[in-house]
Parts: C-alpha cells; sequence; structure tokens
C-alpha cells in the first residue's frame, strides 16, 4: 500500500512538473513581431516603412531606447533607436534568441546572440553554452547610423536561420541588450533585470501571420505581473481579481516540491518573502474553485 502512494504521489508531481512546462512565456514580457512589407536595412528607421511593427520601450543610461519588430513571412526584421549623448564605437546593441522557446537555466546548442558595435565594423554571432559572439556571421544582415543625440541600427534575420516556419504564428525567446561603454552601463536591457545567458528569464517575440498590425506590448492571456523578476528578498504577483474571489498560491522547486502555499487571497497582488530560498528557478501556480488561472515561473538571485 505504501508502494502504490510512493507512485501515485511520483505520478502526481510529474503531471505537474508537466504542465508547469507548457506555460505562456518566458518572463512574462512579450511583443508581436507583426506583419508588413519589408524595410530597407540601412541603419536609418524610416518611420513609414515600420508602421505595422510591435513595440517595446525600456531605459538606458541617456532616455529611452524604443525597439520595432517586423516580419515578411520569411524574415524577422528588428530596429533600435538608442539615445546615446557619447558617440563611442564601442558601443554596442544585441539580441539573444531562443528559437525553440525551450527556456533553460543555461544557454543551449540551438540560442543565438547576435551582436553589432556602433562603428558598424563588428558584427559577431554566438551559439549554444556561452554563446559568446566571435563566430562569421550567416543569415542575417545589420546597419547601423549615427543621428543626433544617439545612434540607430536595423537588422534582417531569415527565418531559415532560425529553423522556424515561413507565413505562420510562431514564438521565440528575446533577449535584447544596449552596452554605452561612455558609462560603463550594462542595465540597458529587455526585459529589465534578466540575464543574457539564461533563456527561462527572457521574453517573448511572438511573430504573427496575420496582416492586421497589433502595436505594442501585449498583455499576457492571463492578465498577470511578476516583479521583480529575478528577485532578491520579495517577489509580487500581481492579477485581475474584480470580484475577490478566493485564490490559492502555490510554488514548487525543480522537483516538484512544495516550497510555499499561501490561501484565502482575495485581493489582487501577492507579496512573496523568498531571501531565504536557494537561488535558482521555481514555478507556481494560482488557483482558485474552477480550478488553475495562471502559472509561472520565478527566479530567486543573490
Amino acid at each position: 500500500m505504501k508502494r502504490k502512494n510512493t507512485l501515485t504521489l511520483t505520478v502526481a508531481i510529474l503531471t505537474i512538473a508537466l504542465n508547469i512546462k507548457s506555460v505562456y512565456s518566458h518572463s512574462g514580457d512579450s511583443v508581436y513581431a507583426n506583419y508588413g512589407i519589408s524595410p530597407v536595412i540601412d541603419g536609418i528607421i524610416n518611420l513609414t516603412e515600420w508602421s505595422a511593427a510591435g513595440i517595446v520601450r525600456f531605459p538606458n543610461s541617456t532616455d529611452t531606447v524604443t525597439a520595432y519588430f517586423l516580419h515578411d513571412g520569411s524574415s524577422l526584421f528588428i530596429a533600435l533607436n538608442i539615445p546615446d549623448n557619447t558617440n563611442n564605437s564601442f558601443d554596442d546593441c544585441g539580441f539573444n534568441i531562443d528559437p525553440a522557446h525551450n527556456g533553460g537555466t543555461s544557454s543551449q546548442s540551438d540560442d543565438f546572440l547576435f551582436r553589432m558595435n556602433r562603428a558598424g565594423n563588428d558584427k559577431r554571432e554566438g551559439t549554444g553554452p556561452g554563446m559568446f559572439p566571435g563566430a562569421a556571421p550567416t543569415g542575417w544582415v545589420v546597419a547601423v547610423a549615427n543621428i543626433t543625440g544617439g545612434w540607430q541600427v536595423e537588422y534582417k534575420f531569415d527565418f531559415a536561420k532560425f529553423g522556424i516556419p515561413t507565413n505562420a504564428d510562431y514564438t521565440m525567446g528575446l533577449f535584447i541588450h544596449t552596452w554605452d561603454d561612455a558609462v560603463g552601463s550594462d542595465s540597458d536591457n529587455w526585459p529589465s533585470g534578466n540575464i543574457y545567458f539564461q533563456p527561462d528569464i527572457w521574453a517573448d517575440i511572438i511573430i504573427s501571420a496575420t496582416t492586421t498590425a497589433v502595436i505594442g506590448i501585449p498583455k499576457p492571456k492571463n492578465e498577470i505581473n511578476v516583479f521583480p523578476n529575478p528577485s532578491i528578498n520579495i517577489t509580487t504577483i500581481q492579477f485581475l481579481n474584480p470580484e475577490s474571489k478566493s485564490h490559492t498560491l502555490i510554488i514548487y522547486n525543480t522537483n516538484g516540491q512544495t516550497v510555499r502555499k499561501i490561501e484565502k487571497i482575495t485581493n489582487e497582488k501577492i507579496k512573496i518573502e523568498n531571501k531565504d530560498w536557494q537561488n535558482g528557478l521555481y514555478f507556481f501556480q494560482l488557483q482558485n474553485n474552477a480550478g488553475i488561472v495562471t502559472q509561472g515561473k520565478l527566479m530567486k538571485i543573490e
């Protein structure tokens, strides 16, 4: 009898772990790459050419970086407008992409890192563990241009580079970084606070096959926000609960063990103290009487 109970518990834990692996996104942040006409890759962001693009904005040391995302059915286009008061050729920007959208606590063989410097003479890529960019670039083109108060860069990536289908909806993991050499800032990233070699906490880039533009950052389907993520001491989970229904939050480690269970949650914000947890990845489920409302991931760091 004891052996049977142990088997049942093991199956239950495995089932939970498998279900959690199918969560909607890496970090909860996402952007659409909308369908549109191919822009000219000359380093100058012509807003007419990028009018259908999905957009993300995030702060850097000077002001706010604006990133544009577009595709034409067979290529992905990304452009950045980067405010930077000091023209330094060592400034650079780059993208990490997880084509298989399979995450991981470290980079995997299918993950890419692409980088280009402000002077336009240092274009490199890296793949696999560590992803340090050093390989000769193939399957993509890039152009940069200095503008008043900063610089701009435009990328074109062939879908074949990532092994993804043409003319179809598809989601990949994404991390953006910009580097201002004058101030030595390595925090001008999107999603903010994430780590370039850890795909589990990157964002999502959603390639939309539809010709209807969806401008801006879409909200996750479950209307949930987790911040900060990663966190050091406290993480907050915010969700919609206009009828003040009672919810239960369950947090698991990667072995399927429950590390925290909070019941009778009737507001829309849950603060979780995690300073005593081991560093690493955790999963959560938010439930009510109707079942699982949403699920996601948390990252604990020092």
